[in-house]
């Protein structure tokens, strides 16, 4: 295997020429953390690539020494804490811009060999059978149902460009607030896809009743979110403001008026698909 360039390294064993070292002068023991991703900034702004080997295998047990001097992540001011956190982005900050420090984290780009498959979506197909009138909230750019007529609604209108997906444009139908009341008849439709709404939703019960009025009794709400059981939600996207597990998601859904069909992992190690129908 061969190695690979990314955009910093942890610096827990690295091998690093003397000279390299210090011509970009060396580690700034000021810091209050982060050195290492200084450092890793620091060599490539002077022109160094920066490889992980593959070939290499290390053990490593993360944090021991900064815990026993400093105290742990819950204790307040502790190695990994909050305030720590803080002190360190802010000091790179500082240092190097918030472009190169975010840079940084985000890391390279690498062009895939192929396009991962949409497992997520395929799994909400599934559930899909011969439902005529189906609604994509949130659609984006792409509607996760192509071979049936689904309304797209999305705060973007039809062929406006997306902000945070460059070369993107909606493929919205419909220009609206998809956490508020739907501009659809009550009991009107078939089917309401929601992929990575509700974790965004500060009053989700408000939001997933706005969804429920709109379906007809029997109709299927697909819900996507963060997976608890597989990664951290909230700290998936700053913009997070709730997690889920199939077992919290299906008790939100029961308080709003529906019956669980089935949840199920998407299999992408982020999300899991649920199911559910409007009981009352």
């Amino acid at each position: 295997m061969t190695p690979t360039e990314v955009s910093f390294l942890i610096f827990f064993t690295v091998m690093i020429r003397r000279a390299h070292l210090d011509a970009v002068g060396g580690i700034d023991t000021q810091l209050p953390g982060g050195d290492d991703l200084d450092l890793s900034m620091r060599l490539r702004a002077a022109g160094h690539h920066i490889l992980v080997d593959p070939n290499a295998f290390i053990i490593h047990h993360g944090f021991k020494t900064g815990e026993r001097v400093h105290g742990g992540s819950s204790t307040k001011g502790g190695w990994n804490s909050v305030e720590m956190s803080e002190r360190t982005n802010h000091s790179l900050i500082r240092k190097h811009g918030f472009k190169t420090f975010i840079k940084t984290l985000h890391g390279l780009n690498y062009e895939p060999s192929a396009p991962a498959p949409d497992t997520e979506a395929e799994l909400i197909r599934t559930f899909i059978g011969d439902e005529k009138d189906i609604v994509e909230l949130g659609c984006g750019g792409k509607k996760t149902v192509l071979n049936k007529q689904t309304t797209g609604v999305d705060r973007i209108a039809s062929g406006e460009a997306i902000p945070h997906l460059p070369g993107i444009k909606s493929t919205a139908d419909v220009v609206a607030d998809v956490t508020g009341a739907l501009p659809f008849e009550e009991k009107s439709q078939d089917v309401i896809i929601a992929r990575h709404i509700l974790e965004h939703c500060l009053d989700s019960i408000q939001t997933v009743k706005h969804w429920g009025r709109v379906l007809k009794l029997g109709g299927k709400l697909l819900v996507a979110v963060p997976d608890e059981r597989v990664t951290r939600g909230i700290p998936l996207n700053p913009e997070h403001v709730h997690a889920f597990s199939p077992e919290s998601l299906k008790s939100l859904l029961e308080v709003c008026g529906f019956r669980e069909i089935k949840s199920e992992y998407s299999g992408n190690g982020v999300s899991f698909v649920g199911a559910y129908e409007r009981a009352n």
